[in-house]
């Protein structure tokens, strides 16, 4: 559990801002695809892979004063709920690089790196290539995982977004471990 709390904490600290629950689900499941030792356990969901773990995680940190949390609105779709380090946490998270063995620091810092370049990505494109990769992990190949994302989602495939989102798929699935 420790290193789920780490990794998270990396993860922000490197976004300086995670902006919206969805996009911070969507890169943990990223990361947990390559081989990040967390424990989050996802499932399918409306939008994609999701872990209540991870959901329940935030929720405390934000409670315990280790996250800040900023509503902000977006419209007719709804509240986006943007997370920033608190001084407490960054205090704490630089007490556990000292503690964390090289091996999990070796592991964690490179994918928070490739996430933080993922960030800024349409959030939908991120829901796409994470629904395509969960497909892909329930042991269908890449093809079919396409084709059960795009049915699902109501996406014509050959749309800007799921392209994108296709050869974000096919580059992640290329690199796990």
């Amino acid at each position: 559990m420790w290193v789920d709390n780490y990794f998270l904490l990396k993860l922000i600290d490197k976004l300086g801002e995670a902006r919206g629950r969805k996009r911070l689900q969507k890169l943990v499941y990223l990361a947990k695809l390559r081989g990040c030792p967390i424990t989050d356990q996802f499932f399918f969901h409306y939008y994609g892979p999701y872990s209540s773990d991870l959901a329940a995680r935030v929720d405390d940190f934000v409670n315990r004063g280790l996250l800040e949390e900023t509503p902000r609105s977006v419209g007719a779709q709804g509240t986006e709920f943007s997370y920033k380090l608190t001084e407490e946490s960054k205090s704490r998270l630089g007490k556990a690089d000292a503690l964390v063995p090289g091996e999990i620091r070796g592991r964690v810092e490179p994918l928070v790196n490739e996430l933080a370049r993922l960030a800024n990505r349409e959030v939908f494109e991120l829901e796409l290539a994470s629904s395509v990769l969960y497909w892909r992990e329930s042991g269908v190949d890449l093809d079919e995982a396409a084709s059960i994302t795009a049915q699902m989602k109501r996406t014509p495939p050959d749309s800007d977004a799921f392209r994108r989102a296709r050869t974000l798929a096919e580059e992640w699935a290329g690199r796990l471990s």
